[in-house]
């Protein structure tokens, strides 16, 4: 009877499987920033991970894996830090399924050489009820890390949230006191908006536009406003929306008066 290496073919796709997933998420996100700066390094340093992992499938050595594993997480915490942002969920997904490629690579290298080489039938049964069980428990644990993992994050930011209403209830200013918020999701996160937005500099600049709608404009006030417009400290996508009402709706104002 010939080794089964169906099954060691099989040992080794589930590692493959979640290489391929990990990579084509990494490589969709990669194309739809629409940076070809990204596209270039990005894909160069996918197809290095593609390398280094499949010379390490075929050589059962595990620091190539690690290697290839190590390359595939600067990539895509880079993209993300660069091009996406750091969602909490995301990167607890990436980090968990990344977990699991190097337990799956750990027991390819495991049971495929075994599965190479076993011919015995009773020995292949109890080889496979190792391996069943194995990977069972693996990917059990894997998906209980991932609960807990979201778990914590939960209760992070439930104890940061709560910290903002407790900071106002322990030290509020000076002959105040602080009764609560109402409990209205939409108009509670506005509200936060808001404040994201001033440090941004958008309210700074609707500040700005309501004290000089009193003021005559002349050439020369309006090129002061102009620059002060372009001083604002708005981010650059906020910029033609900082000039409009600055000078747009001021200028249009004026004309109707």
């Amino acid at each position: 009877m010939a080794p089964s290496l169906t099954k060691a073919g099989w040992v080794r796709t589930v590692s493959r499987g979640l290489l391929a997933g990990l990579g084509g998420w990494t490589a969709l996100e990669l194309a739809l920033s629409g940076v070809p700066e990204a596209w270039a390094i990005g894909g160069l340093s996918l197809l290095v991970v593609v390398a280094c992992i499949e010379h390490g499938t075929r050589t059962a050595h595990a620091g190539w894996h690690r290697l290839g594993r190590v390359v595939l997480v600067i990539v895509f915490v880079s993209e993300r830090l660069f091009l996406f942002g750091l969602d909490p969920f995301a990167m607890i997904a990436f980090v968990v399924l990344l977990i699991g490629l190097g337990v799956a690579q750990s027991l390819e290298r495991t049971f495929a050489p075994v599965y190479a080489v076993v011919i015995d039938p009773a020995v292949l049964r109890m080889v496979d009820a190792a391996a069943v069980g194995t990977y069972a428990r693996a990917f059990a644990l894997l998906c209980m890390t991932f609960a807990i993992s979201l778990l914590l994050v939960f209760l992070l930011l439930a104890a940061v949230s709560v910290s903002l209403a407790l900071r106002a209830w322990l030290a509020p200013p000076k002959g105040t006191v602080f009764v609560g918020t109402f409990y209205y999701v939409d108009d509670f996160y506005n509200y936060l908006s808001y404040v994201e937005q001033a440090e941004r500099g958008y309210e700074g600049a609707v500040a700005a536009g309501l004290a000089l709608r009193f003021v005559e404009l002349d050439a020369e006030r309006e090129a002061l406003l102009a620059r002060i417009a372009a001083a604002l400290p708005a981010v650059e996508s906020l910029r033609p929306v900082v000039e409009r009402i600055v000078l747009v709706e001021l200028l249009s104002d004026r004309d109707a008066a």
